[in-house]
């Protein structure tokens, strides 16, 4: 199950349990309080990546092709 609110400043998605394995091993844990995902959409996700890296403690995910 998935659901969008698509609005002019955003979208906010909402997904089941079922996607869950797609976000990477450890991502998501019930009843944790810390499973929020936020994905971004970028013109170079590769440049992004790379000028994000002294900024971000860690990444579930790396780009992948």
């Amino acid at each position: 199950m998935f659901a969008e609110l698509r609005t002019p400043s955003g979208t906010l998605a909402i997904a089941s349990s079922a996607t869950v394995p797609l976000l990477g091993d450890d991502a998501a844990e019930a009843r944790a309080n810390r499973s929020v995902t936020l994905d971004f959409l970028v013109a170079d996700v590769d440049a992004t990546y790379v000028a994000l890296q002294d900024v971000v403690d860690l990444f579930v995910n790396h780009p992948t092709a």
